[in-house]
């Protein structure tokens, strides 16, 4: 009934693979870590003096208002940045 990918242990996600898998205990702490990662890339990326093109998701969302009081408190430009949302169907 359900796909093969939803089957995945969670002791298994990323193995054997590049990809880096963090597991956090709820949605709050899901959405301070994406919103910090975010504004990690726009950090570098203003200190680079390069554009970031971050591709983000619709939903959930609890990572957006985090991302722009960090990012409006710290005085952070998003002049180069380019948020392209991605939709997802499953």
């Amino acid at each position: 009934m359900y796909p093969e990918y939803l089957k995945v242990a969670a002791a298994d996600l990323g193995k054997g693979t590049p990809v880096k898998v963090r597991i956090l205990s709820d949605m709050a702490s899901i959405g301070l870590d994406m919103a910090g990662m975010l504004k990690t890339e726009i950090v570098a990326a203003n200190r680079e003096g390069r554009g970031a093109t971050l591709i983000i998701p619709v939903g959930p969302v609890e990572q957006y208002p985090i991302l722009a009081r960090m990012l409006n408190e710290e005085r952070i430009s998003c002049r180069n940045v380019v948020f392209h949302r991605q939709w997802t169907s499953i």
